[in-house]
This record gives structure tokens, C-alpha cells and sequence, in this order.
């Protein structure tokens, strides 16, 4: 835990036993996003689980992330990195 910041992360205990859900990995570094409309940040965990729905997935606090999902966030990265990259030059 990096910040003293409120966590934000849902209950997923009903997917255990409906869609059979199993966290394959728990011990990834929480983000700290920062929430505008609060004026705060919160802390989120982020796992990799898999379930028989939607297969491996990547959660965030309350939020699951497929492929389509990751690949998207991987594009914006990608973007981001490359904005960065220029304007240090």
C-alpha cells in the first residue's frame, strides 16, 4: 500500500460460487487513481482472476477487464507514452 487513501473494490463473492470465479493473482502493487469528482484518490487492488464467464480476467476494484477492454487500455498507454515521449525532446 502506497497512500492511506479509502479503497474502492467490489464484492465479488457471489461470482465464487455462481460462475465458479478463482483469483489466480492478488499480490500485483494497488493503483491510486484520482476520483475528480470527489477531489480524492482512492485505492483500487488489481488481480488477475479467472471464472467460467469471462475466462482470465484483469479486475480493478469493482471493475473486470477482458481482452477488448485490455487491449484498449494497452492502445491509450501506448498513446500516452508516445505524447510523453515527444514533449521531452
Amino acid at each position: 500500500m502506497r497512500g492511506d487513501f479509502p479503497v474502492l473494490d467490489g464484492d465479488r463473492s457471489a461470482d465464487n460460487d455462481t460462475v465458479y470465479r478463482v483469483v489466480l493473482v492478488d499480490n500485483i502493487e494497488p493503483i491510486e487513481p484520482r476520483i475528480s469528482e470527489i477531489d480524492d484518490w482512492c485505492e483500487m487492488p488489481v488481480r488477475i482472476s479467472h471464472d467460467a464467464g469471462q475466462g482470465i480476467a484483469l479486475e480493478i476494484g469493482p471493475y473486470t477487464l477482458d481482452d477488448s477492454d485490455i487491449d484498449t487500455l494497452r492502445g491509450a498507454i501506448a498513446l500516452l507514452d508516445d505524447i510523453k515521449a515527444r514533449n521531452q525532446s
